[in-house]
This record gives structure tokens, sequence and C-alpha cells, in this order.
């Protein structure tokens, strides 16, 4: 998985310096939201969290509104994971993205922030909060036949 993960960011490294070079702005925000997330998967916050900025200012100055509900989800993901005592203003981030990913009607978007967010509540032990978030996704994903993000849903609600 390592390596599909390290050719996966050569090859999205390559497409954002092509697109830099090509001076189109549109859709940019793109590869700097899959790099923050193959850097949180690799567990490099910081960097994962330099992305994330560039890719939610990106997608808000192009007007680019999926992206930056998606952004905003994962903006709020990687703070939570960063910095537990910014809990607040993680969850607010991540309410944010699904609102607008829900209106916009990007289903599985806004299902993974409510995944996103039971893990919040899950990781800073507001256990409470968790399980309303965790099972509208849970309901969600079986719905959609999602089933690798239903795992992972079933992986957070069974550490309750």
């Amino acid at each position: 998985m390592k390596g599909e993960m390290e050719t996966a960011q050569r090859y999205i490294e390559k497409g954002l310096k092509a697109q830099n070079e090509s001076g189109i702005s549109f859709f940019l925000s793109t590869h700097h939201l899959a790099l923050s997330i193959i850097h949180y998967d690799f567990e490099y916050y910081e960097k994962a969290f330099k992305r994330i900025e560039e890719a939610l200012r990106l997608s808000q100055k192009n007007k680019e509104n999926h992206f930056e509900g998606y952004s905003k989800i994962w903006f709020g993901r990687i703070l939570g994971k960063m910095k537990p005592s910014q809990t607040e203003k993680a969850e607010e981030f991540m309410v944010q993205g699904i609102n607008i990913l829900e209106d916009l009607m990007i289903k599985p978007w806004s299902t993974q922030g409510y995944l996103f967010l039971g893990e919040l509540y899950t990781n800073t032990g507001q256990r409470d909060k968790a399980p309303e978030n965790l099972k509208k996704a849970e309901h969600l994903f079986k719905e959609m036949g999602m089933d690798y993000w239903l795992a992972k849903t079933n992986e957070v609600m069974g550490s309750l």
C-alpha cells in the first residue's frame, strides 16, 4: 500500500507541476487536496495541513464549491488530529463542509464528513456525540453501497 501511495504522490506532484506551468488555475485545488490526503495517511500532519490550507484557498478563489466543502472536511480532520485542543474549530470546519456538500447533493463526500466528525468526537473524548454521526454515515454508506467506507465507519463504531 505504501508503494502505491508513493506512486500516487509522484503522479499528483507531476500533474501539479504541469498545471502550474500551464497557468490554468481551475481545479488546481484538487492536487493540493489529494496530496494533503496522502500526507495524512503517511501521518505527515504538518505537510498535510499546509496542503489542505492551499486547497481550501484555491477552491474558494476559483469558486469551486464542491472542493471547498471537501477541503473544509479534511481541514477539520487534519486540525483535529494535529491539535486536539482545537476540536471546536475542527468541528466547525467539518460541519461547514458537510453543509456545503449536502446543498450540492454530493452524498459520498458529505457522508465521509459524518464519519470523520464521529471519528473526531471519538478521538477527543466526546464519545456521546459520536454515535449520531457514525450511525448516519453507516446508513448512507450502506445505501450507496460504499463498502470500503462502511468498514471504516464500523471500525470507529467498534472503538466506542
